[in-house]
């Protein structure tokens, strides 16, 4: 009974070792991914900038009636 259950549990587990390092290696791809986007954005956006005033009301109009 033993060799039986060690017969299909090795090949199983063999399996789902090679599927865990494929399912790792996929999300710290992502990760470095989306690190990267990230960083890109951050490096196109410069800090401290504010948004236009394009299109925005100023706080006065909303005081006229």
């Amino acid at each position: 009974m033993d060799d039986a259950r060690k017969s299909v549990n090795e090949p199983r587990e063999a399996f789902r070792q090679r599927y865990l390092e494929a399912e790792r290696k996929r999300q710290e791809e992502l990760a470095a991914a989306e690190a990267k986007a990230t960083e890109t954005v951050e490096a196109k956006s410069p800090k401290g900038k504010k948004g236009s005033a394009k299109g925005k009301k100023s706080p006065s109009a909303k005081k006229k009636k």
